[in-house]
């Protein structure tokens, strides 16, 4: 889940930074992460907590490395990631059997499926 948590959270600053398409089509994202197993009141709760860059980072040999600032990031991208996110997520559950695909797609549309 992280994995697919930051490659979404990448595309998103690549999106809002701008710069030479060419430049920021290969930049890489630059964040740190860790696990955490329990929450507040030490119940298994398992999540992960995620800093990142606010931008992209490129770089070639000729040209060394350089900073994209995501200077055009808005609410709605926030929306729009957290959106991307939901979809990759269902559809990874969906692909592995751990979410039957009906209601995989309940929930892509905002449907509960308990409530169905």
């Amino acid at each position: 889940m992280l994995a697919l948590f930051l490659r979404a959270l990448r595309s998103a600053l690549r999106d809002a930074s701008p710069g030479a398409p060419a430049a920021v089509r290969d930049a890489q994202l630059g964040a740190i992460s860790f696990p955490q197993r329990f929450g507040s009141s030490l119940n298994p709760h398992y999540h992960y907590h995620v800093l990142a860059l606010d931008g992209v980072i490129s770089g070639d040999v000729e040209r060394g490395v350089r900073f994209h600032e995501a200077t055009g990031l808005e609410a709605r991208d926030a929306e729009a990631l957290a959106r991307t996110v939901q979809f990759r997520v269902l559809r990874w559950f969906a692909r592995r059997g751990l979410l039957d695909p009906s209601a995989a797609a309940d929930m892509r549309r905002g449907v509960s499926h308990a409530s169905c």
